[in-house]
């Protein structure tokens, strides 16, 4: 499969479940993964957080709505809201779900 792309967003643990299901349900977007992580940052004073990273792979034509969709839903625009990039994948083996 050519023509895709990798966005992977790191945002607030509380907000990554319902982003996932409306990707799955509405956008029938299955090739997602999340997983935990925990940061430390120092701003004036030590803020350690748990915070979720979630990676989708899109084709090329859907990536801006799904990064933009990620950057708002996400809340990635509020401080200390997360960080998103995008990155051109060359290459990804196409994965479906088989009809049960």
């Amino acid at each position: 499969m050519q023509g895709v792309k990798l966005i992977t967003c790191i945002l607030d643990e509380k907000l990554s479940h319902p982003i996932m299901e409306y990707l799955h349900e509405q956008k029938k977007i299955i090739r997602i993964n999340k997983f935990s992580a925990r940061g430390i940052s120092y701003i004036g004073h030590l803020d350690v957080r748990q915070m979720d990273v979630i990676s989708v792979v899109v084709r090329e034509e859907e990536a801006q709505e799904v990064f933009e969709f990620l950057f708002h839903e996400g809340k990635i625009d509020r401080a200390h809201g997360g960080m998103i990039f995008q990155e051109k994948l060359g290459r990804c083996t196409l994965y479906e779900l088989p009809n049960l």
